[in-house]
């Protein structure tokens, strides 16, 4: 989920799923999306982005909102990589 864009690297918001300290992921004891959080999404999906791992509040306060749920946020992604 990261790509150069103009010399930088970026990524999209599922790739921040935990903290990082001297190079490492700093886990914690977050509860797992349930099934009816992803339902509809291909596996592929899910397993790729780790979605269960990813916290159900997608829009963190950012101005662009990118759906109100996870399951908008992705297909949202997957309707943007068919337009390609």
């Amino acid at each position: 989920m990261n790509v150069f864009a103009e010399g930088i690297l970026t990524s999209c918001r599922l790739s921040n799923l935990y903290d990082i300290q001297a190079m490492k992921y700093i886990k914690d004891n977050r509860e797992l999306a349930s099934e009816s959080d992803i339902t509809g999404i291909p596996e592929e999906y899910i397993n790729g982005l780790r979605l269960r791992e990813q916290p159900v509040d997608i829009n963190r306060g950012n101005a662009d909102n990118h759906g109100n749920t996870l399951r908008d946020y992705v297909n949202n992604l997957i309707r943007l990589a068919k337009k390609k």
